[in-house]
């Protein structure tokens, strides 16, 4: 009889630790074809609900040609053109199982995930394998666990194309000081090809989904985004399944969703070509319907500001130049019954009340030098001790407390802390201390003034004493305009247009992870996102 070294044992029990399989698993190597569909998808295309369809149709005929039971497996490169590494799996087995994908490349970590299905256990599986490096030969292993434990896994290369952001050039990357671990999640970066690269914490490349997604929302396991000033219903295979258009609009980037609604920031075409404005409508969109309704024009909330801000958009660097852009929201959310706007143009956050027939004005957040000889004092809400309020502010968000009333809650933001106000060439910004003008051209040599910082501002407001606090404080990485923050389980997540610089911070504001493109492609926003209840569980 064969002898059990101590040194044997000692690998079999580190191989099960490590992996995860007992003696009873198995892990099977495969050398499984990945198929590449001959369909084109272009994201411009109106038609891209019907393109969807024939390469669903396609796929089910691939389905159905022959039996995929695990550990045989249909691969398909990227079919709906969704993710450039995306690699499409389908494949059946014997009992119900849930799916992690590992996926191994050489000199980084190894990226695991739990998958997500339509059914946490399932005898048939489908999925879009998500965290695929670009250029590199990926070593994909798929785990099938049962509801019992018991487990069985297949190993298998995939050797990902190449990225199409041509613009990207690699990161500095600069470890920070905080001791924290980084939120779970892979950073979402726009690029100047209507592209969006997926990077984690270690500043891999994970992913190139195929939308500039400036904004996202996800909804009942779908991810919603702006193609053309029409909203995009993908599926987690990276499928549109649904367009809603928006009329005579043109949506503004940014929109939030609430229920069955989406509301969004727009210009109306007509009152563009009659009058010259631009991004001043809010619009809602019934999600069940596709129903186009205004909610209001904000020349119609204050026209007193219209009647006195009458300049039109001269600066190279912004958007909209020769038009009339008073307002310019650039972040929405919606809060029992009414919109938080912020106005870059004004450096005012609004609050509106749309729940009834006609709008309302609720509050202004904002420096009241702005709105001195225009009129709605009434509605500035008095600062809580001395602080500068926000200047050209972004990405105004929401935060509630548990423990506060439905009138008290904060709000934080990328405080840009610029000056620029085509509309009003004449405003002095003299309430404002150490604000940056914007120059008319911004570029990679552009030079700022020394000290100067953008902020991650957060306010404590409360309704009842119609006040505003600021309570948090952060330098962040200056940006003339554009750019945002995100607060998830008190991280900080930044980015910023200028200089394309994007990280996380902890709690205190010290730096985990801070990153830079070394060729600056002025991505508006960058977000982190964990992907769980679309592609992970």
């Amino acid at each position: 009889m064969k002898k059990i070294t101590f040194f044997t044992l000692a690998i079999a029990i580190l191989f099960c630790v490590v992996t995860g399989f007992s003696k009873k698993d198995s892990v099977e190597n495969k050398n499984i074809k990945i198929l590449e569909l001959n369909s084109v998808v272009t994201n411009e295309d109106d038609n891209t609900v019907e393109n969807g369809r024939k390469i669903e149709a396609k796929l089910e005929r691939l389905k159905q040609a022959k039996e995929y039971n695990f550990p045989q497996i249909l691969a398909v490169k990227d079919p709906y053109k969704f993710n450039t590494t995306g690699l499409y799996v389908y494949f059946k087995t014997a009992k119900a199982t849930k799916i992690k994908e590992n996926i191994s490349v050489a000199n980084t970590k190894n990226f695991k995930r739990w998958l997500k299905g339509k059914r946490q256990y399932s005898k048939t599986h489908e999925y879009l394998l998500t965290g695929i490096v670009p250029s590199r030969k990926n070593i994909i292993t798929l785990t099938a666990v049962d509801k019992r434990g018991k487990k069985k896994a297949i190993r298998f290369v995939y050797n990902a194309p190449k990225i199409l952001s041509e613009s990207y050039k690699g990161l500095k990357i600069q470890r920070g000081t905080s001791k924290a671990k980084p939120i779970d999640g892979l950073f979402l970066v726009p690029m100047k090809e209507n592209t969006s690269l997926l990077i984690d914490d270690d500043g891999v490349i994970r992913g190139e989904l195929r939308f500039n997604l400036v904004n996202v929302q996800f909804k009942d396991g779908y991810l919603y985004n702006l193609i053309d000033s029409k909203i995009s219903k993908v599926n987690n295979l990276g499928q549109i399944e649904k367009i809603y258009g928006s009329k005579n609009y043109g949506i503004h980037h940014d929109f939030t969703i609430a229920n069955d609604d989406l509301y969004a920031l727009a210009t109306n075409k007509q009152v563009m070509q009659k009058e010259n404005r631009v991004c001043d409508s809010v619009i809602k969109i019934d999600l069940k319907d596709g129903k186009v309704t205004e909610l209001f024009d904000f020349k119609d909330l204050v026209p007193k500001l219209y009647k006195k801000a009458t300049g039109v958009v001269k600066n190279l660097v912004l958007n909209n130049k020769g038009h009339r852009d008073n307002i310019h929201p650039n972040s929405i959310n919606y809060m029992d019954g009414a919109v938080i706007i912020s106005s870059r143009e004004t450096s005012t956050i609004m609050k509106i009340n749309v729940s009834g027939n006609k709008p309302k004005i609720e509050y202004f957040l904002s420096e009241p030098s702005i709105w001195k000889n225009i009129g709605y004092s009434e509605y500035l809400y008095q600062k809580v001790s001395n602080f500068q309020p926000n200047a050209g502010q972004h990405s105004v968000r929401i935060e509630r407390n548990k423990n506060f009333s439905r009138t008290k809650y904060y709000l934080y933001m990328y405080d840009n802390n610029s000056a620029i106000m085509d509309s009003r060439p004449d405003f002095s910004w003299d309430g404002f201390s150490g604000v940056v003008k914007v120059p008319t051209v911004v570029n990679k040599n552009t030079v700022l003034p020394k000290g100067a910082r953008s902020y991650y501002y957060k306010y404590l407001v409360n309704e009842k004493a119609r006040t505003f606090k600021l309570v948090k404080k952060i330098a962040l990485p200056f940006s003339f305009f554009q750019s945002n923050v995100m607060e998830i389980n008190g991280h900080i997540i930044y980015g910023t247009s200028f200089k394309g610089a994007f990280g996380e911070l902890d709690s205190n504001g010290k730096a985990i992870n801070s990153f830079m493109l070394k060729a600056n492609s002025r991505p508006y926003r960058v977000a982190k996102f964990n992907f769980n209840g679309y592609w992970f569980e």
